[in-house]
C-alpha cells in the first residue's frame, strides 16, 4: 500500500522520541512519489504556522520541516534545515541532534570546533537511545566516513546496542558485516528478523542474498515485497532481473520510478546506461552528468561518450580529465587506453605499457600505436624496434591512419640510404592514410612528389601543400576539436581571387579521393560556402569580374573557373552555369 503521508506525519509528531527512531528508520528507505513529496511539504508548511512553540509536538514538527527542506523541496535549503534542527535540538530532540551533526561533519577538519560539536551531538543522541544515531556512527566506523577511524569492533558493538532496541537498520547493517566476514547464517538470521518487523531494507537484503545464491525466483519475491513499500534499491535490483529476462519495458518503468528518488543515484545511472544502449546519447549524457557528482562510474561512462564522439563532438581532453577524477576517488574500471594515457602522463611508463598491452589484446589500434611509441622511445622498457613495427603493421590492418603515417616515416627515416622499394612502400601508406582522412600525411606525400622532376608531380605537390595549409589538422580532425572551419588566406576585407586558385586545385584533388569519405563532403561544403561568401557576394559575375580574372595567369584562371563551375553544378544554378560558359 502507498504511504499515507498525512497519517505518517501525525503518527510521527505524536510519538515519543524513541518510537520516532523506528518510524524514521522505515521512512527514509521509502521512495516518495512527486505528489507525495508535494503533499508532505504543504502539510509541514501548515504545521509550522499552526503549531505553538509551547506545544509538545513543536520539536518534532521542526525536525520534519528541516528534513523536508533537505530531501523533499525542489531546491535543497540547507540553511533553513539547519535552523530548524538547531531550534528542535534546544528542546532535546535526539534526531535533530543527529541531523545537525551530519551538516557539521561536512567540510570541516577533525580539529575544528564544528567537528567536535558534531561528535558531541551524535554522542548525545546515542545516549538518548537514538538508534539511528547508533547506526550512523557504526557505519562511519565501518567505512571511515567523517574522518572516523575504521574500527569494525566498535561498529559491531554499536549495531548490537541498537539491535537491543529492535532497530531494523542496525539488524541490516550488522547482517552485512556478518556477510562480509563469511557468516551467512548469522547474516540471514538478522535479515529475516528485520523482515519480520516489516523492514523493506530487510526484504531487499534477503532478496539480495537469494539472488547471490542463484535463487532468482525467491529473490524477486522479496524484492517485490520491498518495492510495495517503496524501496528504491529493490526497484533497481528487480530491474536487473527484468533485463536478464528480456523484459525491457517493465525494467524501464521500474527504473523511471526508482531514480525519481534524489538519493538513488545508482538507479539513475542504470537508466542512463539504457538510454545510451538505445542510442539516445543526449539524454544519457545529461543523466551521467547528474550522477557524476556522486558516482565515479558515471564520470567514466560520460568520458567514454566524449572520447568516442557518440552523438557529440569528441572531447578527449575532457574525457581524460573525468577519468582522472574517477581515478582519484579510487575507481579504476576504465578503458585500458585511457588509463594508459593517464599513467604515461604521470611518467609511470611501465604501468602505461601494461594498460596499452590490455588494449592490444582487445584489438584496439590506438593502443597498438601508443605501445609502439613507447617501444621506440625506450620508456617503460628497452627500445624494441621489431616489436614496434609488428604493432604498427597490425594496427594498419585495422585502418589506423596514425600507424600508416608512422610506418611510412620509418621507411624514409634515413633519406640517404632509402631504397626505391622503401619509398614505394611509404608512398602507398601515405596515400592510404590520406584517403582515410589523415591530413598530416599530406605534407609528407607532397615532399615525395617534389623530389621528382616532372611538371605534373610539381603541380601535385603544390596542390597537396595547399590542401595541408588551407585545412590545418585542428580544423579537420574531429577528435581534436570537432570544429570545422574553412581556412583561406586573407580576411573578409582583403581576400583576393588568387587565393581561390588553391581551392580550385583542392577540389580537383578531392575528386581523386573516395567520394563516400565523410571529410570529402565536408571540405566541399566549406569550399562552396567560401565561394558564396567571398566570390559571389563580392564579385558579381559581370564584365568587371571577367576583367579582374583576365589579368591573372592562365593556371589561376583555370583554377577559379573550375571552382565556380563546380559551385554552379552543386547549387543547380543553370543560369549561373551558362554565365560561366562565357569565361
Amino acid at each position: 500500500m502507498p504511504l499515507n503521508v498525512a497519517e505518517f506525519i501525525q503518527d510521527f509528531i505524536h510519538a515519543d522520541y524513541f518510537m520516532q527512531n523506528e518510524k524514521m528508520e522505515s521512512f527514509i528507505s521509502i521512495e516518495l512519489q512527486p505528489l507525495q513529496k508535494s503533499e508532505f511539504v504543504n502539510i509541514m508548511n501548515e504545521l509550522l504556522k499552526s503549531t505553538s512553540n509551547t506545544s509538545p509536538e513543536y520539536p518534532s514538527v521542526l525536525f520534519l520541516a528541516g528534513w523536508s527542506h533537505i530531501y523533499l523541496h525542489e531546491k535543497c535549503d540547507s540553511k533553513q534545515a539547519i535552523a530548524h534542527f538547531t531550534e528542535a535540538g534546544e528542546f532535546n530532540h535526539p534526531l535533530s541532534w543527529l541531523f545537525l551533526a551530519s551538516f557539521l561533519w561536512l567540510g570541516y577538519s577533525v580539529k575544528s570546533e564544528q567537528y567536535r560539536k558534531a561528535v558531541t551531538l551524535t554522542e548525545k543522541a546515542i545516549s538518548a537511545k537514538c538508534t539511528l544515531a547508533m547506526v550512523v556512527k557504526a557505519e562511519a566506523y565501518v567505512t571511515g566516513a567523517h574522518s572516523t577511524p575504521v574500527c569494525r569492533k566498535t561498529a559491531s558493538d554499536l549495531y548490537d546496542l541498537a539491535i537491543t532496541y529492535n532497530s531494523t537498520a542496525a539488524m541490516c547493517g550488522r547482517g552485512i558485516m556478518y556477510e562480509q566476514d563469511g557468516d551467512l547464517a548469522a547474516a540471514t538470521a538478522l535479515f529475516d528478523r528485520a523482515v519480520m518487523l516489516g523492514s523493506s531494507v530487510g526484504q531487499y537484503e534477503r532478496g539480495r542474498l537469494y539472488e547471490k545464491a542463484g535463487d532468482k525466483l525467491m529473490a524477486e519475491q522479496y524484492y517485490d515485497q520491498a518495492i510495495a513499500k517503496g524501496n528504491s534499491k529493490a526497484m533497481l535490483a528487480k530491474t536487473n532481473l527484468l533485463l536478464e529476462k528480456g523484459d525491457k519495458v517493465a525494467a524501464i518503468e521500474l527504473l523511471d520510478r526508482a531514480y525519481q528518488n534524489k538519493n538513488n543515484t545508482e538507479a539513475k545511472f542504470k537508466r542512463a546506461q539504457l538510454f545510451e544502449e538505445a542510442g539516445d546519447f543526449e539524454t544519457a549524457t545529461s543523466f551521467y552528468e547528474d550522477c557524476a557528482k556522486k558516482l565515479p562510474a558515471a564520470k567514466v561512462a560520460l568520458a567514454k561518450i566524449l572520447w568516442n564522439g557518440n552523438g557529440f563532438p569528441q572531447d578527449r581532453q575532457k574525457a581524460l580529465s573525468l577519468c582522472k577524477e574517477a581515478l582519484d576517488k579510487g575507481f579504476t574500471e576504465m578503458p585500458p587506453l585511457i588509463r594508459g594515457l593517464i599513467e604515461e602522463e604521470k611518467g609511470n611508463y611501465a604501468l602505461a605499457c601494461e594498460f596499452y598491452n590490455q588494449g592490444v589484446l582487445a584489438n584496439d589500434p590506438e593502443a597498438m600505436v601508443l605501445r609502439a611509441k613507447l617501444h621506440l622511445s625506450n620508456r617503460g622498457g628497452p627500445r624494441n624496434q621489431k616489436s614496434a613495427e609488428e604493432l604498427l603493421d597490425k594496427a594498419i590492418t585495422l585502418n589506423s591512419t596514425e600507424a600508416m603515417y608512422m610506418r611510412a616515416n620509418q621507411f624514409l627515416i634515413d633519406k640517404k640510404k632509402v631504397s626505391s622499394a622503401d619509398k614505394e612502400k611509404a608512398t602507398k601508406l601515405y596515400d592510404q592514410a590520406i584517403a582515410l582522412g589523415h591530413f598530416s600525411s599530406l605534407h609528407k606525400r607532397a615532399e615525395l612528389y617534389k623530389e621528382t622532376d616532372t611538371t605534373m608531380n610539381h603541380m601535385r605537390a603544390r596542390v597537396l601543400f595547399t590542401l595541408a595549409d588551407a585545412f590545418p589538422k585542428r580544423a579537420l580532425l574531429h577528435e581534436d576539436s570537432g570544429v570545422y572551419t574553412l581556412m583561406v588566406s586573407g580576411n573578409d576585407e582583403s581576400i583576393s581571387l588568387d587565393s581561390f586558385y588553391a581551392l580550385g586545385r583542392t577540389l580537383q584533388f578531392l575528386k581523386t579521393l573516395p567520394q563516400n569519405f565523410a571529410k570529402v563532403a565536408l571540405i566541399k561544403k566549406n569550399i562552396f560556402d567560401a565561394v558564396n561568401t567571398h566570390i559571389i557576394t563580392k564579385y558579381p559575375l559581370d564584365d568587371n569580374f571577367y576583367a579582374k580574372i583576365s589579368k591573372l595567369s592562365s593556371g589561376v584562371i583555370d583554377g577559379i573557373v573550375f571552382l565556380l563551375k563546380e559551385y554552379a553544378l552543386e547549387k543547380y544554378n543553370e543560369e549561373g552555369y551558362r554565365e560561366l560558359q562565357r569565361v
